[in-house]
């Protein structure tokens, strides 16, 4: 198991370090709390207190003086937005479009925005349009947005729907420049001109951690079934973090392991032996988990200022 070079530290040693960090477990704890009261049913709080927590550390990290946190990577502002719905691709173009959002977030104003069915994202996109002067260019063809944009992208990472190379796909994305591409479209991304960068079939995040781990991001690590298409994967295509899933298993302990005390796990783990069995797993080795597994957008959303 590869080790983490540890290339940046949170400032505990400063008063601010210290009143940033307590005053995030203050509001990740109240945000919890507040949304598990009142018999509110598990589900929407689950996703109230993914929205707060989310929103505090957004919060807590945003500004010109902290603009170099190494929780929250943060990417160039949009000035147009290409939009797409989720029901207009296919599982595997999901997943494409999603690390080409990452891809896209690290250098361009020009970037990419998936509309989910539901959560509100349509309210948020027109939240852009209004007040930031975003341009919105509604598309409905994944493969357009791919040619539009392929001369940002190195290349592609191939994977194969059941086995965990999505995972490991998705974790080399950003260090590699390339979009994460499903074998049964392969042959349209290569007829494009975009070159094969690593065939990933059959490798998992354990064979990522041994060979690339130290060039990975030290202090964010995301936690993701590979079921799920495309939430959360642009974020961790821009942070350069590794994305896994295991359960609650030995594997899990030593990923959370190879990482500096106080790293940030995003998203969810296995909940089946209750919820406070993967919190608290990351917690005994000094990390604070962020609800985050049904997060769309994050990579575009980074370059807006909190108000």
């Amino acid at each position: 198991m590869g080790t983490l070079q540890n290339g940046r530290s949170f400032d505990d040693a400063t008063p601010r370090g210290f009143i940033r960090r307590r005053a995030f477990a203050q509001a990740l704890s109240g945000a919890l709390s507040l949304a598990q009261g009142g018999g509110v049913p598990q589900g929407l709080w689950r996703r109230r207190a993914a929205f707060l927590a989310l929103m505090g550390l957004f919060w807590l990290v945003s500004g010109a003086a902290q603009a170099d946190s190494p929780y929250v990577a943060r990417g160039v502002t949009p000035t147009r937005l290409y939009t797409i719905r989720v029901a207009e691709m296919s599982g595997p173009e999901r997943t494409l479009i999603g690390t080409l959002q990452g891809l896209l977030a690290k250098c361009c104003e020009e970037q990419i925005y998936i509309r989910p069915e539901a959560g509100g994202y349509d309210v948020w996109l027109q939240d852009l349009v209004d007040r930031y002067g975003v341009e919105r260019i509604d598309v409905t063809d994944a493969s357009w947005l791919v040619s539009h944009f392929q001369s940002e992208v190195n290349g592609y990472l191939l994977y194969q729907t059941g086995d965990d190379s999505v995972n490991a796909a998705t974790s080399l994305a950003g260090l590699e420049g390339a979009i994460v591409v499903e074998a049964s479209l392969e042959a349209e991304i290569a007829a494009l001109g975009l070159p094969l960068i690593q065939d990933l079939r059959g490798l998992d995040e354990a064979w990522v951690l041994a060979t690339r781990g130290a060039d990975l991001n030290p202090n964010v690590v995301m936690e993701q079934k590979e079921a799920f298409e495309h939430s959360l994967r642009d974020y961790a295509v821009l942070s350069n973090a590794l994305m896994f899933f295991d359960g609650n298993s030995a594997f899990r302990e030593s990923v959370l392991e190879s990482f500096p005390p106080h790293a940030a796990v995003y998203g969810w783990g296995d909940a089946s032996a209750g919820e406070d069995v993967f919190v608290r797993t990351a917690s005994a080795r000094g990390h604070f988990t962020i609800p985050a597994d049904h997060a769309h957008n994050l990579a575009p959303l980074s370059g807006f200022p909190i108000i």
